[in-house]
């Protein structure tokens, strides 16, 4: 299932492709020797992934709190990349869009002020999370938090 800017329709040219993989249910998160499941499929990915055509590189950040294998595709794919990870008890994404998108309905101003501000921080190289910058989610919600604040100061006559 996609999540991410893609599910949200906030989602630039170059935004990468955020895809959850969703066990079926009653799915054992733990093997008969204790081991993570989720790992053990990440990683079977991984190595069927890494070796494709349409790949120009792959990484698997193993020890992140929520494992993912991120994929980088070859120039005539439009160097697009893909995040795909695997739903568990710590992974948040789907409920994320559906939070996302409750916003967006509230909050008419927040889509333009979300792109615009989206397209700042990767001018800046400050849109990578893992790189010491703000993720997409951060910025909306510190977006809406200023939208709340400006609507209560309203409210109050400030």
């Amino acid at each position: 299932m996609l999540y991410g800017s893609h599910a949200t329709n906030l989602c630039l040219p170059w935004s990468d492709i955020d895809v959850v993989l969703v066990p079926k249910p009653n799915t054992p998160i733990m093997n008969q020797n204790g081991i993570n499941g989720n790992n053990i499929l990440l990683s079977q990915l991984y190595e069927n992934i890494r070796i494709q055509r349409w790949v120009k590189e792959t990484k698997f950040i193993r020890n992140a709190s929520i494992p993912i294998i991120k994929v980088f595709c070859v120039d005539s794919l439009n160097d697009m990349s893909i995040d795909i990870s695997i739903k568990d008890e710590k992974h948040f994404g789907l409920k994320c869009v559906q939070l996302v998108k409750s916003f967006l309905q509230k909050y008419e101003s927040l889509k333009p002020l979300v792109l615009t501000l989206k397209n700042i921080l990767k001018r800046a190289n400050l849109n990578d999370p893992y790189k010491g910058g703000l993720s997409s989610y951060g910025l909306i919600l510190m977006i809406v938090y200023f939208i709340l604040l400006i609507r209560l100061s309203q409210l109050m006559n400030i």
